[in-house]
């Protein structure tokens, strides 16, 4: 049986609004699976606008979550199509609708 760890991974900031950014686009490879079967997103403080949360296709207008400055939601498998106890952190982006606005993650990550 494993035992669950949170991992603050820090904040993923979206350079230009209306280009999605991958949750994992700061790792060393991006594309690697993290799976997890929780997301914790909190939008920053200093935020002015909207980050917007979902996946591949995340844009103003097709999104899981909107959060304004300061806002936070957590993503729990299950609530999300096709995940099956866990899905991979790679799999989630963000966008957002003012440039330079950051969100910080935090996952639940297994361990023996």
């Amino acid at each position: 049986m494993f035992a669950r760890k949170p991992v603050q991974m820090g904040a993923v900031t979206v350079t230009t609004a209306g280009t999605r950014v991958r949750l994992t686009a700061g790792q060393s490879d991006p594309t690697a699976d993290i799976l997890t079967p929780w997301i914790y997103l909190q939008a920053a403080e200093a935020n002015t606008g909207v980050i917007y949360v979902g996946l591949s296709t995340v844009a103003s207008t097709a999104y899981i979550a909107a959060l304004g400055a300061g806002e936070a939601i957590q993503i729990s498998a299950g609530q999300v199509r096709g995940s099956q106890g866990e899905y991979s952190l790679n799999d989630f982006y963000v966008d957002s609708s003012v440039n330079g606005e950051k969100v910080y993650v935090t996952y639940d990550k297994a361990r023996g």
